[in-house]
């Protein structure tokens, strides 16, 4: 009797080890393929682009800084740690908002503006998902899952009203809102004005390649590619 459990475990122990490997061979060959973004996310995080890319620039104390989507000021603390300049955020939901004037309200060199930038001077709704928040999808069930009207505020109106003739930095990361910004930039000349566009674009707005595309060929014109994670991070460097 021993004999044979001893021989029954060994084949117990054969069956699963080769159910466990087709399995694994199963999941290869028929599980979903990783979208771009998916794929781009980690290699991105491979390199710790958050800590190290998104954070090199030539900046001074006098360089002017836009950061577009301001969230909780978390990139615009990182920058300013390291180069002391002048930086406007701009972050029209309230929460954020509240948060960002109460971080930085001792620090005359970051101004804090309860709007978000885009194509034109308008009302729309933003479902708030944390740093998810966006015009251009619905919201999520969960703690946040709500909407509430923001004021957007035309980029042109903006830099001639405030007589900013020059960005040497553009952080874009605006949830598919980025798309029409950067056609409105591009389309008004003021392109040639900004030394770096560091831009997240987003996969899940109607046609986004072929937005995405479009725009890169418009860029190229006046800017060149840094560095590359397509729906991640990229950056635009203006040619000298």
């Amino acid at each position: 009797m021993k004999a044979i459990h001893f021989i029954l475990r060994k084949f117990a122990g054969l069956f699963l080890r080769a159910a466990n490997l087709f399995v694994k061979f199963a999941y290869k060959v028929y599980s979903p393929q990783q979208t771009i973004s998916e794929t781009n996310k980690k290699q991105w995080q491979q390199i710790d682009g958050d800590n190290s890319l998104r954070l090199k620039y030539e900046l001074n104390h006098s360089s002017v800084v836009f950061d577009v989507g301001g969230f909780k000021g978390d990139w615009a603390l990182e920058i300013y740690a390291r180069y002391s300049c002048n930086i406007f955020v701009f972050e029209p939901v309230k929460n954020f908002t509240a948060i960002l004037e109460s971080r930085f309200l001792k620090n005359n060199s970051i101004k804090i503006f309860k709007y978000g930038l885009g194509a034109k001077n308008e009302k729309m709704n933003i479902a708030v998902m944390s740093e998810s928040s966006s015009t251009e999808r619905a919201a999520k069930n969960g703690i946040e899952g709500k909407t509430e009207q923001i004021e957007i505020v035309s980029f042109t109106d903006f830099v001639n009203q405030n007589n900013i003739t020059k960005i040497d930095l553009i952080k874009i990361n605006i949830e598919g809102g980025e798309y029409d910004l950067l056609n409105q930039i591009i389309n008004s000349g003021y392109i040639k004005n900004i030394s770096n566009i560091q831009v997240q674009f987003h996969d899940f707005v109607s046609d986004a390649e072929n937005k995405m595309s479009v725009i890169k060929k418009k860029l190229a014109l006046t800017h060149e590619l840094t560095y590359e994670y397509i729906f991640v991070w990229e950056n635009w460097k203006l040619k000298i």
